[in-house]
């Protein structure tokens, strides 16, 4: 099963890909790290060892990757622009969750080369509950804001962001079952 949801995830940025121009999109690798449980009192005490950043669990390492494609002309460019995500993240107890979505993102250059983004986006999510050990479907809002680098490579322009992203609690999955989340991620734009 997991395989078959990777598959389709790549195939639809794959698709998207070849029905847009190369040289007309930003594609971006999404780098996960670390999440913040809001609620202290739902923090996962039992997120692994090796996952938590703390006694507590309220801060817990969440390794993980995802591509995006932004439909803007080039990564410095002011406005707003529709955007597709996919990708994998191991949760708070080390269990997948696989997601994608899509959504509008707003980006504004400062200077020609400080970018801040803002991101919104309706994410369905793929994980396994922490009890059941069955898989579950969930919908979530996603939103982010980014503040980054924007830089010269080959003549086009790259950017670089570190962002923070908010995750509402839901009951569907364990992962975002209990509190509200924050995440911290790299992404890099080309």
């Amino acid at each position: 099963m997991r395989k078959t949801l990777v598959a389709t995830g790549l195939a639809i940025v794959g698709a998207t890909g070849v029905f847009s121009t190369a040289n007309a999109i930003e594609w971006d690798l999404d780098v996960y790290g670390v999440s913040y449980h809001l609620n202290p009192s739902e923090a996962n005490k039992h997120a692994p060892r090796d996952l938590r950043i703390g006694e507590r669990g309220q801060t817990v390492f969440n390794p993980g990757i995802g591509i995006g494609i932004d439909f803007r002309n080039n990564p410095s460019s002011n406005g707003f622009s529709f955007q597709t995500k996919v990708g994998w993240l191991q949760d708070c107890d080390a269990k997948d969750l696989y997601y994608g979505g899509a959504g509008v993102r707003w980006r504004h250059i400062f200077g020609k080369r400080i970018a801040f983004d803002v991101n919104a986006l309706a994410i369905a999510g793929y994980g396994q509950d922490w009890d059941t050990k069955e898989y579950n479907w969930t919908l979530l809002p996603y939103v982010d804001v980014g503040i980054g680098y924007v830089f010269n490579v080959a003549g086009r322009d790259r950017v670089a962001m570190l962002k923070l992203a908010y995750l509402p609690s839901n009951s569907n999955i364990s992962a975002t079952s209990g509190t509200d989340l924050l995440f911290i991620s790299l992404t890099f734009g080309f």
